[in-house]
Formats: structure tokens, C-alpha cells, sequence
């Protein structure tokens, strides 16, 4: 086998990997807290999915040249040495892009936080894929490092979540204690306001006297 070879060998070989890897690693869906997951779709329903229309190829493969750069330039090489490879990859890319749409769409607040998440999953994924085949220490190294980063990413997702609710929490506790303090003085001022309307609608409907009464 001539270099060229070993090398297009070696790209599809890591791409098959990743994408073994991508399909155990659940994605935090938009309507979902964070530790909610989707179920990885089976490899024989992905099968059956419609092909990707060009427009939606050339997005996704600008996506991940955009977002990781040696994700894009693997798929470009498996453009040319490896179509069904590309396939899977590509079709990998674009469902994510799509899950990445809802959490834009549904909480936008969150959508570079699940990027950034996305980037780290992508590149852990390749380093991963690279380790299986050469066993290379230092990529073991990068690979734990990573890890961490992500971990830590996710830690600070929390932080920040629970902060926030913690904020509407004193809000509606504050709209509570002011609610009771208020509570008396209401209760006086619709009870007035009932026995007004009473009063005005019993005097409406008395019958006038009869002259001969």
C-alpha cells in the first residue's frame, strides 16, 4: 500500500471511529435540563434516512470547517477518496446543526454554551479516534484535558442555571412577603367593592309601590 493510501486508510479509519464514538454521546436537547440526553438513532434507521441535498452538504461542510477546522478538512478528504464515509459524516454534522437550531430557536440564551459543547465533543471525538489507532501518550494527555474543559463547561452551565433560579426565587419570595403584608387591606377594600355592588343591585331590582297599596 503506497503512502496515499495509508493516509486516506488512516482518515476514514478515524472518521469511522468518531462516528462510533458520536453515537453513544447523548445531546442536550432544547427543551431538556442538562442532564437530559437523546437516544443515539440507530445506525440502520440512519440508513434509511433521505439523502442530504446539496445545500444542506455544503452547509454542514462549512459548519464544520467553520467550527472545526480538522473535522472539515477529513470530510473534504473523504469527499474525494471515500463517498459513503463522507455520507456518514456529513449526515453526522447536519443533524447536529439541526439540534443546535431548536436550542437556538427555544432558548437562544443557551445556544453558544451547546456550540461551544458541540466543538469540544467533535474535537475530543477526532483526538479519540487518533489515540485508538497510534496509542500516542501525548493524545492521551490532550484527550483527559479536554475532558476536564468539557466537564468544567458543564459545571459552570449549572452554576449559572442554578443562579438564575435562585434569583427567581428571592423575586417571588419578596412578591410573597409583600403579598401578605397586603393581604388584609385588600381583602377590606374587595369586600367594599362586593357589598357596593350588592347594595346597588338589590335597590335596582325592588318593585315601585302600588298607588292602591
Amino acid at each position: 500500500m503506497n503512502t496515499l493510501n495509508r493516509f486516506r486508510s488512516f482518515l476514514l479509519m478515524c472518521l469511522t471511529v468518531a462516528l462510533v464514538l458520536s453515537a453513544g454521546c447523548g445531546v442536550i436537547r432544547a427543551d431538556d435540563g442538562p442532564n437530559q440526553k437523546t437516544k443515539a438513532v440507530p445506525t440502520s434507521a440512519k440508513a434509511m434516512l433521505p439523502a442530504l441535498t446539496d445545500a444542506e452538504t455544503n452547509a454542514a461542510l462549512k459548519f464544520a470547517t467553520d467550527n472545526h477546522p480538522e473535522l472539515g478538512s477529513l470530510l473534504e478528504q473523504l469527499r474525494r477518496t471515500s463517498p459513503p464515509g463522507f455520507a456518514q459524516g456529513i449526515r453526522e454534522v447536519h443533524l447536529s446543526i439541526l439540534k443546535l437550531e431548536r436550542v437556538r430557536e427555544k432558548q437562544p440564551q443557551r445556544y453558544e454554551a451547546e456550540l461551544h459543547n458541540w466543538k469540544l465533543d467533535s474535537e475530543i471525538r477526532l483526538l479519540t479516534a487518533r489515540w485508538v489507532i497510534s496509542q500516542d501518550s501525548a493524545l492521551e494527555v490532550q484527550i483527559r484535558d479536554m475532558l476536564r474543559r468539557r466537564q468544567q463547561a458543564r459545571l459552570d452551565r449549572l452554576v449559572a442555571e442554578r443562579d438564575k433560579l435562585s434569583e427567581r426565587l428571592r423575586l417571588l419570595d419578596q412578591q410573597i412577603g409583600m403579598g401578605q403584608a397586603e393581604l388584609e387591606e385588600d381583602l377590606e377594600a374587595e369586600w367594599d367593592r362586593l357589598a357596593k355592588r350588592a347594595a346597588v343591585s338589590a335597590t335596582s331590582h325592588k318593585r315601585p309601590p302600588r298607588k292602591n297599596e
